[in-house]
Formats: structure tokens, C-alpha cells, sequence
């Protein structure tokens, strides 16, 4: 059934089909199924692949995708760790709608789709994760809340934590959409836990702001 449903929406040329047969909506979605199940065949996407390149080779049962959009990142955690348990979070409705239906059609429903209660339950229980994931969503939050955010994940995972943001350092230039936040995590991070192991490298994701502001931040000892 499932390669049924692949061959159906490759057949589907623009997105606004695509949408309206599985969706029900005569609305256009910024998603494109084809890209979806293909995303080391595309330039702008294959970045996914290498933002866990330093704990690929762990051991992970549990994974938490916090602000995972519409779950682009999830074929990188079935890629890379294929039995592991995916928890999908999203604060916005609607796209939590769109991963239920994405859900049943490419995972016949074997994600955990968290909702804003079960979310709120998950920050008071203690090392639930083995990696706590986040892909461009601290860059709109404030500094508060970031470092808000992150004593939830410190005390929610217990190996990793890995961040795909914008990163202010020392070579940083102020010339940024003032939507955008540009957090100094080095300096949060150790405000934080000066104890903690912190691994940087840079993003390979295309085009500005992220080619030249953008980091995958691994987070590990902070326990």
C-alpha cells in the first residue's frame, strides 16, 4: 500500500495536487512528497544527513524532534537509527495536522505525534530521550527563553542534544533580518553547565543566512 501511495504522488506533478488528494483542502502546502522520501538526491535538503554525522555511530533509542515542521528530519533518524522511537513536536496546530496525515501515509503511524499537554508532561520526566533534536526554531525565541528551553532539554535527555541554528561568533556580522534571534550558544550553554561538552562544526545547509551564520551544536556531558 505504502509504494501504491509513493507511485501516486510521484505521478502528481505540482504541489496544489498533491495537497488537495491527501490532504482534502484547496489549499497549497510548502510540501513536496517527491523531495520528502528523496531528500539525499536534493541539493538544498542532503545538509539533514550530515547534522548527525558526530553521534551516528551511538546507540539511540529515543529521539524528541522539537519544532519538527513537517518531519523533513525524521527520514535522517530512520536512516541513521531505524529502530529507534520518534516523538515529533510541533507548538503550531496545524502542522501537527498535516504530521498526522503524514504519519499514516510514509510511517504507517509508528510516530509519536506529542501535543502541547503531552509536551508539558515530557519536560518533568527525567532523561526520557537519548537525543533531544532541533532544527531553526531557538533563532525565534529570546535568549530567556532559550536558555529556559534548554534546562528542559538538559533534564529531559540523557546523551545528547543537538542544535541546527544560527550562531553568533566572533566573526559575526549584525546584518540579519530582525525576525531572527542569533544566540551566542557557547556563552548560553556554559552560563548554564560550565561543565558541558560542547561540539561545533558548520552547517552545509545553502544560502544566506546559514552559509555563513549557521552551526550543528552537539551537547553531551551535561548530566
Amino acid at each position: 500500500m505504502i509504494i501504491f501511495f509513493r507511485k501516486l504522488i510521484e505521478l502528481c506533478i505540482n504541489r496544489f495536487v498533491v495537497y488537495k488528494v491527501f490532504f482534502g483542502k484547496n489549499n497549497i502546502l510548502n510540501f513536496n512528497p517527491v523531495e520528502f522520501m528523496n531528500l539525499k538526491q536534493s541539493n538544498s535538503e542532503r545538509y539533514r544527513f550530515t547534522a548527525l554525522d558526530y553521534i551516528k555511530k551511538e546507540k539511540i533509542e529515543k529521539i524528541f524532534d522539537f519544532g519538527a515542521n513537517y518531519g523533513f528530519d525524521t527520514n535522517v533518524f530512520k536512516s541513521l537509527f531505524p529502530n529507534s522511537k520518534i516523538s515529533l513536536y510541533d507548538i503550531d496546530e496545524n502542522v501537527m495536522f498535516y504530521l498526522s496525515k503524514i504519519n499514516n501515509i510514509f510511517f504507517d503511524g509508528s510516530l509519536d505525534l506529542v501535543d502541547k499537554k503531552k509536551f508539558d508532561f515530557l519536560t518533568k520526566q527525567e532523561n526520557c530521550f537519548d537525543l533531544i533534536y532541533s532544527n531553526a526554531v531557538l533563532m525565534y525565541l529570546s535568549e530567556k527563553e532559550v536558555i529556559n528551553l534548554l534546562k528542559k532539554f538538559m533534564f529531559m535527555s540523557k546523551k545528547y542534544i543537538i542544535l541546527h541554528e544560527l550562531d553568533k561568533s566572533k566573526n559575526f556580522k549584525k546584518d540579519l533580518d530582525d525576525t531572527y534571534y542569533v544566540h551566542d550558544f557557547t556563552q548560553i550553554l556554559q552560563s548554564i553547565n560550565p561543565k558541558i561538552k560542547i561540539h561545533k562544526k558548520k552547517t552545509l545547509k545553502p544560502g544566506k543566512p546559514w552559509n555563513q551564520h549557521g552551526s550543528v551544536i552537539t551537547i553531551s556531558n551535561f548530566k
